[in-house]
């Protein structure tokens, strides 16, 4: 309901499996993944979580709630072996051809992370889905890596959190 209020279009899922050999959890990553949503299971119920904006945080970990000397935190600049754009290629159902959307659209980037993503079949789901995916690539430029105690238990998956960054001072 949360992705057909967002966009009508985005829900749909336009694939046919034609082999037995895709498990039963490969199929539902597939579903969910045409869906911009990640599948996880919780009290024996597999669930979807909607990968969107999120405007307010779920926790907040600072020094209460992080183990001691556990975070490393890496920040990258851009450089020419890394991705900088985006190649998303998608079948349209008119045409039964594979139609490809390149962002950024001036073909400013020197290297371009292709996705193919079964299930996506008209182009406002593909443009909406490479832009979003553009945009992650675009913000992938620090990584916090920490250890905290068992409250990140009740955090479901692609939830917002916050970080205090604590390598600053001793």
């Amino acid at each position: 309901q949360a992705l057909d209020a967002w966009n009508p279009e985005c829900g749909q899922f336009n694939f046919t499996f034609d082999t037995d050999n895709a498990s039963f959890e490969e199929t539902v990553i597939s579903i969910a993944n045409a869906g911009f949503c990640i599948a996880y299971r919780q009290s024996g119920k597999i669930r979807l979580a909607f990968d969107r904006l999120q405007e307010n945080s779920t926790a907040l970990f600072m020094h209460r709630n992080k183990e001691p000397n556990a975070e490393t935190i890496t920040r990258k600049f851009a450089s020419d072996a890394e991705y900088d754009g985006v190649e998303f290629v998608y079948s349209d159902p008119d045409s039964g051809q594979s139609e490809t959307i390149t962002l950024p659209l001036d073909g400013s980037h020197t290297k371009a992370k292709k996705f193919e993503i079964a299930g996506i079949r008209s182009f406002t789901q593909a443009w909406l889905r490479a832009n979003r995916e553009y945009r992650k690539l675009l913000g992938q430029r620090i990584t916090i890596e920490t250890e905290v105690t068992t409250d990140a238990r009740a955090l479901l998956p692609n939830a917002r959190v916050d970080i205090v960054d604590n390598t600053r001072f001793r």
